[in-house]
């Protein structure tokens, strides 16, 4: 027979704020966001066997811990948090410049070492072409 308890709690917190605005023919954007999340947790399970009286069944009537049979807990602790960003701009619907960044934290780095930065450059234009089409068009970007 085995009995056992196990808990588990897991919150996550994401608030945001933003900026979108449109200047003539530029149109200038940005996002902010924290992230978090924490899991915690526990278990206790007991094990037990050969019970001299079949119609109590509790733990404490079993017999002696076998080798196969025993005790057993463990616990659980996890983070993350990171901080989310996002800068964009755009003049006339044609050129397009985009920053984004994520400054991340976790607990399966060794202390110290527990946050990292990630970032993306994005440059993009639209050409129109009227050699051979009045609405056709060529796009570029570039990434970093």
């Amino acid at each position: 027979m085995s009995v056992g308890d196990e808990k588990e709690q897991q919150v996550v917190l994401r608030p945001s704020i933003s900026y979108n605005q449109k200047f003539g023919l530029h149109d200038v954007g940005a996002l902010f966001l924290y992230e978090q999340t924490e899991r915690k947790g526990n278990t206790l399970t007991g094990y037990r066997s050969d019970f001299a009286l079949l119609d109590i069944d509790e733990l404490p009537f079993g017999s002696t811990i076998h080798p196969t049979d025993g005790n057993f807990s463990s616990s659980i602790r996890q983070g993350y948090a990171g901080y989310v960003g996002r800068f964009n701009y755009a003049y006339n619907n044609r050129y397009l410049a985009e920053f984004t960044f994520r400054y991340d934290g976790s607990y399966h780095f060794k202390k110290g070492n527990r946050w990292g930065f990630f970032h993306r450059l994005h440059w993009a234009g639209l050409l129109l072409k009227r050699i051979f089409s009045k609405n056709s068009f060529l796009k570029w970007n570039a990434s970093s």
